[in-house]
């Protein structure tokens, strides 16, 4: 019988009988005491934390080996925060678990025996995750074969434009928003003026040719349902050129006062090596460019180092000859950059943002962002085009660029709202997820709160039979992601 810890196994381990895997989580029963009465009164229980003893036999070839074993095993088993922790003989449950502070790595090469030491400080094990989906009329019967309740997931893809959502049991809701009613004014806070997945050049032409240092020469093309560049104009003179590489523009249906816009991109090297990682340069660019094509705003992710990875987000208002710099960050996270960037303006408030983005989740983090008031107004001029472009550095390698989606609306001011006006919370296109084990909500990847309901509470789903319902059923589809737990 085998285990693993933080998704590895380690096949020198072999687990010896004796182990101490207790049935269930310890329970605590809080008493009050009176002086001078018998006994005391119930007030409750605790669950406590949860303790697993693994005796091991450690198999080597020789004791240099054994030697070796020691850094191998601290780099596996020392942990800042809990990781997932499975038996071969119950591969259906999960724990979340930390090796015992008291560990010795040395005693227990030293013997080649020994016991690991796991606690849980979440002391429910956990089953496989599964997607239920709400049935058309909104409904999901969900059986918890778990011991202690589940705290789903809920996703609700957005078909149609709404005011409010909600999920509710016999007892309980989670509410986004509010109904419109017969005397409401439904506003709007913004509107889709652009959605590009990059998969097409339709549209695209193209762009300016010099702008911050940069010449434009080479192509883009569609690659995998993305924007990449195809050459960036072969090599030349590295004396004459610094940035340069593809650039092209496209046209928005309308021009735009207040805006929000979001770019999702990759900057990655793939080379083997720390040292060939480092010396490729690279950066992506987004222009704002009004109806004569001079630059409103731009943000750049790029490495302009040699001697190190340093990828950074830089954000500057104006054209090339009286640019603003508004923000220059960098993170050792955005090395392998899979993100997001954003430009916002708001009246004469700039927002600019830069952060990751978790794929497999959905979900966004490691955010930066640094806001500007234009207080006489020189950064005020109406976007009307888009320009986007990779670029490399005089003749230097360069790692892998992409862009995968962009999306840009237009705000219609309608931030605060009057009691009479009711505000649309999402439109066709949206993703809202509400997680209600930690009473989070997201919106597109992002946190998202602005219009939760304070009467809202994030229930879970009891053992035995529940019945949830969504509405309304009519706006999209709704699925809940549910771990069960058992004691």
């Amino acid at each position: 019988m085998g285990f693993s810890f933080n998704g590895i196994r380690k096949e020198y381990l072999t687990v010896l009988k004796g182990r101490k895997r207790p049935t269930f989580a310890p329970i605590e029963r809080v008493i009050t005491r009176i002086p001078k009465r018998p006994g005391g009164y119930i007030n409750g229980n605790v669950t406590d934390i949860r303790t697993i003893e693994v005796p091991v036999l450690i198999k080597t070839e020789s004791v240099s080996h054994l030697q070796k074993l020691k850094e191998d095993l601290a780099a596996w088993l020392i942990q800042e925060e809990p990781k997932v922790l499975t038996f071969d003989d119950e591969s259906d449950r999960v724990y979340y678990a930390l090796i015992s502070g008291e560990i010795d790595i040395e005693e227990l090469v030293k013997l080649g025996t020994g016991t690991l030491t796991f606690i849980c400080p979440d002391p429910y094990k956990y089953g496989l995750e599964y997607s239920y989906q709400f049935n058309s009329s909104g409904v999901l019967e969900f059986i918890n074969e778990g011991s202690v309740p589940a705290f789903p997931t809920y996703e609700i893809d957005i078909t149609k434009e709404t005011t409010f959502l909600s999920i509710l049991d016999n007892e309980s809701h989670i509410t986004i928003g509010k109904p419109d009613e017969t005397e409401s004014v439904v506003v709007v806070d913004r509107d889709f003026i652009l959605h590009e997945k990059f998969d097409s050049m339709t549209g695209w032409n193209p762009g300016s040719a010099i702008q911050d240092g940069f010449t434009q020469m080479g192509a883009i093309y569609v690659n995998k349902g993305n924007f990449e560049p195809q050459t960036f104009g072969g090599n030349v003179d590295a004396n004459s050129y610094k940035w340069r590489g593809p650039a092209y523009v496209k046209q928005l249906p309308r021009s735009v006062q207040d805006f929000e816009l979001e770019c999702f991109l990759d900057m990655k090297s793939i080379k083997p090596t720390p040292a060939e990682r480092a010396a490729e340069l690279g950066r992506i660019a987004i222009w704002l460019l009004d109806i004569n094509n001079q630059v409103i705003g731009k943000m750049f992710v790029e490495d302009p180092t040699e001697k190190t990875m340093m990828v950074k987000g830089i954000a500057k208002l104006g054209p090339e000859a009286a640019t603003k710099t508004i923000m220059e960050y960098s993170n050792q996270a955005y090395n392998q950059f899979d993100g997001l960037i954003m430009i916002k303006r708001e009246g004469k408030w700039w927002n600019f943002q830069i952060g990751m983005y978790d794929s497999s989740t959905g979900r966004r983090y490691g955010r930066y962002e640094q806001q500007y008031y234009d207080s006489d107004g020189t950064y005020q001029t109406k976007v009307a085009k888009i320009q986007v472009g990779f670029m490399q550095y005089k003749n230097y390698n360069f790692p892998s660029m992409l862009l995968d989606t962009l999306r840009f609306y237009e705000l219609n001011g309608t931030g605060g709202v009057t009691p009479e006006e009711v505000p649309v919370i999402a439109q066709a296109g949206d993703k809202i997820e509400i997680e209600t084990s930690t009473g989070q909500i997201y919106r597109n990847g992002a946190p998202w709160y602005k219009r939760l309901d304070p009467t809202s509470h994030f229930f879970p789903l009891n053992p035995g039979v529940q019945r949830v319902t969504f509405y309304p059923n009519d706006i999209g589809t709704v699925k809940a992601r549910v771990r069960k737990r058992w004691l």
